[in-house]
């Protein structure tokens, strides 16, 4: 009887501790804060426009068509450049595509050559490639934080003007060409000032252009065409520019997440 009355006190002490227990709320799930890919400081995308200044050096072969007599123009001078572009960046790696305008200073100041056995003594050829070069292109590049190094190429298109002259120094005939070809390029850009929207991108880049040979008909200086003259032209250009841009951001860069 003594033990069956201490089973019912202890029982009856514990069920109020058991109901409160019951009135606890219950433990919150735990959970992790997800894991965030890191976001780079610098965006490269986004489209820019800008303009360049530098120098350009040439090299323009001819030969004529119907006989004997070549020659090779050198001719160095200063250039200048409109260029627009976009761009898009996944992860470090960043994708481009640019069209430029090339704008060449001097275009009167033209290299000469000699013309070999087709031409009378002292008779030289004079040729540049007189106004501009344009061109559409890809990029590749890289990008480490502010800097961004990359590999450029795409077609080109140049024009080329060829002229004769007498051993006298006077003028006899010309000839007026435009050239497809291509370029290859590599360059770095530096963004110097960033802010949410953009940046200003300084930059440096040369650029190697060769353009295919073309066969065509002079002038003569009475205005007449002189098909016994018929000369082949075929130009190449080198040049090294110093760039400014501004980028203009569009969202942000995908970033791959692992």
């Amino acid at each position: 009887m003594k033990k069956l009355l201490g089973t019912i006190a202890v029982l009856a002490a514990a069920m109020p501790l058991a109901a409160h227990a019951a009135d606890l709320p219950a433990a919150a799930p735990s959970y992790k804060a997800p894991v965030l890919a890191p976001t780079p400081a610098y965006n490269w995308t986004g489209f820019y426009l800008g303009a360049s200044l530098g120098g350009e050096s040439e090299t323009i072969d001819g030969n004529f068509a119907l006989g004997p007599g070549d020659w090779s123009v050198t001719n160095t001078r200063g250039m200048w450049d409109a260029h627009v572009g976009a761009q898009y960046q996944w992860n470090s790696v960043v994708f481009g595509v640019e069209g430029n305008f090339v704008g060449l200073f001097n275009g009167n100041n033209f290299g000469t050559s000699s013309c070999g056995a087709g031409c009378a003594p002292a008779a030289f050829m004079s040729a540049n490639i007189v106004d501009n070069i344009w061109t559409i292109g890809g990029k590749l590049g890289w990008a480490f934080g502010p800097w961004m190094a990359y590999a450029s190429g795409g077609y080109a298109n140049a024009q080329v003007n060829n002229s004769f002259f007498d051993a006298a120094g006077l003028f006899v005939e010309s000839t007026e060409t435009r050239h497809n070809g291509a370029y290859v390029g590599a360059g770095v850009d530096w963004q110097v000032w960033s802010t949410p929207g953009g940046a200003l991108v300084a930059g440096v880049e040369y650029r190697h252009y060769w353009f295919e040979s073309v066969t065509a008909t002079p002038t003569l200086f009475n205005g007449l065409a002189n098909p016994a003259d018929n000369w082949t032209i075929q130009p190449q250009a080198d040049t090294i520019e110093a760039k400014l841009s501004w980028l203009f951001n569009w969202g942000g860069p995908v970033v791959a997440r692992y």
